[in-house]
């Protein structure tokens, strides 16, 4: 009975830390989605002098990187016209990049907080759905429109991220099965192991 009783708590100390480790994991990844999510909105509700401000600030940042790396590209050096490409490629990037990170954080948290196959889905539609949501809420700023190519680049951008997030659980599975698959093939060798007589 003893040594049951020794065992039974034993186990639920083991337990505990793990179960408090996903909730902290729960906590974080909820609010890293809700952060993201904030922003995203935040960026599409600004107005037009705003948005201007913000995507050029990027642009010369992504101009004085190619300056260092590649002085003579077309990037470092862009003016006039070419500067107006070069701003409508960095807009396009950053709305993809961004919904990139929304829809691996979305696949993150299903992951941290539900188990259930059917569940895979949510992280999708929450791709789909949330780019349609943020540019009618543009629509509704001053000196902003809604653009259905906008729309398009959200939720490649969202997919490739539920995609990536996806193949990077599968992956470490992939690592902690076959580790675990050692340690019980270690277990099983050295158990049959005949005793060395003494």
């Amino acid at each position: 009975m003893y040594n049951g009783t020794m065992k039974k708590r034993s186990v639920a100390k083991e337990k505990k830390p793990s179960r408090a480790g996903r909730n902290v994991l729960r906590v974080l990844l909820t609010l890293f989605w809700l952060l993201t999510a904030a922003f995203i909105i935040y960026n599409g509700t600004s107005n037009a002098e705003q948005s201007s401000a913000q995507s050029g600030g990027v642009t010369a940042a992504v101009q004085a990187v190619a300056g260092f790396f590649a002085p003579d590209s077309w990037v470092a050096s862009a003016e006039g016209a070419a500067l107006e490409t070069l701003h409508s490629y960095v807009r396009t990037a950053a709305h993809f990049l961004e919904y990139c990170l929304l829809g691996a954080l979305s696949v993150w948290c299903y992951l941290a907080w539900d188990t259930e196959k059917v569940g895979a889905i949510v992280p999708f539609c929450i791709a789909f759905y949330f780019p349609m949501v943020d540019e009618y809420l543009q629509g509704h700023t001053a000196g902003r429109a809604a653009e259905a190519a906008d729309i398009l680049v959200d939720i490649a951008g969202g997919w490739s991220g539920c995609l990536f997030a996806f193949f990077v659980f599968w992956i470490l599975w992939l690592v902690v099965k076959k580790r675990n698959k050692r340690r019980e093939y270690g277990r099983e060798k050295s158990g049959n192991r005949p005793r060395e007589i003494q």
